[in-house]
């Protein structure tokens, strides 16, 4: 898996990146409903408080949660494995 998002030139996200992403939070989880509960607050979360990334979006909240829970996913496996 790839660390971070892949841009093209128009500053849109790499939508295999994000689907294979989502997958992977998909599997991880135990309880879906819960999963989509947490992404949807944080990515609410997120909304909020870019307010200026709001106006002009170049990734929209709900893909930049899913990126930055599997980022920490990663990186609990990451410390938990070594």
């Amino acid at each position: 898996m790839k660390d971070s998002i892949s841009y093209n030139s128009q500053d849109s996200y790499d939508s295999q990146e994000i689907l294979y992403r989502s997958e992977f939070l998909l599997n991880f989880a135990s309880n879906r409903y819960k999963l989509t509960i947490k992404v949807a607050n944080r990515a609410k979360f997120h909304r909020y408080q870019d307010y200026d990334a709001f106006n002009n979006p170049s990734i929209r909240p709900i893909t930049k949660t899913i990126c930055e829970m599997v980022d920490d996913i990663n990186q609990f496996l990451y410390v938990e494995g070594s």
